[in-house]
């Protein structure tokens, strides 16, 4: 199942997993090829006619966004590009709790524990799913996030 729009990333694929690179595809040639594979099925389902072209965009955005964040964290770079992917969503859905996420996600790693924490808990404000993996988990990374910020010279 491959998520739409207007699903949470954690309904598709459950945060935690988002953290874990074991999760994640080997080689960046055969990660591009499957997200690229996934947004073009979310692609024809949206062709179908059943889908707003700006949701199915949205849909396929947050795809790569996914991946991008996943390929950094076992990777330990190209967290730039996710949060790119991230705001590119943004730009057309400036609500989205997942892209907020993922741009948090990458945020932390890049240091900018402010805007990791203006995201996360802009995220949160959203889609306050306190009893969720997205809620627990990303409540449990602003903790992390305000100490690390806090230690930060």
């Amino acid at each position: 199942m491959f998520p739409r729009a207007n699903e949470n990333l954690a309904d598709v694929l459950p945060l935690a997993d988002l953290a874990s690179p074991e999760s994640v595809l080997g080689s960046r040639k055969d990660r591009h090829r499957a997200t690229n594979l996934q947004a073009e099925i979310l692609s024809r389902q949206g062709d179908a006619g059943d889908s707003d072209p700006v949701q199915t965009r949205i849909g396929r955005l947050l795809i790569k966004a996914l991946g991008e964040i996943q390929w950094a964290l076992q990777k330990g770079y190209g967290f730039s590009d996710a949060s790119d992917l991230a705001e590119e969503v943004l730009r057309l859905e400036p609500n989205n709790a997942d892209a907020l996420v993922i741009r948090a996600v990458a945020s932390a790693e890049l240091n900018a524990y402010s805007e990791a924490i203006e995201d996360g808990e802009k995220a949160l404000a959203l889609q306050p799913r306190a009893g969720s993996d997205l809620g627990v988990c990303v409540a449990d990374l602003l903790v992390a996030w305000r100490l690390a910020a806090r230690e930060r010279p």
